[in-house]
This record gives C-alpha cells, sequence and structure tokens, in this order.
C-alpha cells in the first residue's frame, strides 16, 4: 500500500512566507562594535543689539560668549541672531567695523557658528561695502529684508 500526500501550494504565497521569515532573521543582528553614548545638544542664540550707533558698547562680549561655549560637546550649533530695526544708523563704516572687529572673529573661532536674522542697514550703505555685504549673507543673514 502507498500513500501519496500531494500538498498544494502556490508560489505567490510562499514567497511573502519567506520574506516574513528572512526579516525576522535579519533584524535579530546585534550591531557589532562599541556604540557611543547619545549626548543630548541643544542650540544658543546671541543677539546681536544696537542702540543706534554703539554697537561696540554692545558687542565686546561676543567673543568669550563664542568661546565659553563652542567647546562644549553638548552645544551643536551658536546663532548670532541680528536685532531687527536697531541697526537703521549704521554707515558703510559701521559695516565694515562691524564684520572685522566683531562678526568675522566669532564666526572663524568655530564652525559651530551661524549667522541669522535681518541687518537692517540705512538703505544704500550695504550696497557701498559689497564685499561685507556678500560676507553677510553668505553667512546667514539678510539685509534690509522686509519682515513678513
Amino acid at each position: 500500500m502507498q500513500f501519496k500526500k500531494i500538498l498544494p501550494y502556490k508560489l505567490k504565497s510562499i514567497l511573502p512566507i519567506l520574506g516574513v521569515a528572512g526579516l525576522g532573521v535579519v533584524s535579530s543582528c546585534e550591531k557589532v562594535g562599541p556604540t557611543e553614548p547619545d549626548v543630548p545638544t541643544t542650540s544658543v542664540e546671541y543677539i546681536l543689539h544696537s542702540n543706534g550707533k554703539n554697537f561696540e558698547k554692545y558687542l565686546p562680549t561676543l567673543l568669550p560668549f563664542i568661546q565659553s561655549f563652542a567647546d562644549q560637546e553638548y552645544i551643536d550649533t551658536i546663532y548670532l541672531n541680528a536685532d531687527y530695526g536697531s541697526w537703521i544708523f549704521c554707515t558703510s563704516s559701521d559695516i565694515q567695523r562691524l564684520r572685522n572687529q566683531f562678526l568675522e572673529p566669532a564666526i572663524n573661532y568655530s564652525p559651530k557658528v551661524f549667522g541669522r536674522g535681518n541687518f537692517s542697514f540705512m538703505p544704500g550703505e550695504a550696497s557701498k561695502v559689497p564685499d561685507d555685504s556678500t560676507w553677510f549673507v553668505k553667512h546667514g543673514w539678510t539685509l534690509n529684508q522686509q519682515q513678513r
């Protein structure tokens, strides 16, 4: 006496079953090598403030601020945020001095430092120093943009 048992199967139903079984095997593998603990990161903001032309009164604290936060591993970004509306009295020589004495040393200190916000200089003053204007835009600030 012979017993024949025929199991009916369809190729369409076997492929998904094999896929699910293979996924279970692949996902059960562990990562090889040491893992670093996740350190939560945060960003810091420094508001660039000017009351008329005396930005030199407020900005001497900029570089010490950058130096104190740039070397911390939990700080991922330092934003230099331009205060809206307080730069209208700056002339082209003030714009050059602002860039050369304060902002460029701060930006060059660390790759974590970025510009943000709008410098609303007197119309036409920023165009008198085109190299400085493009430098401001390249590092994240806008010049004389309307608030939206």
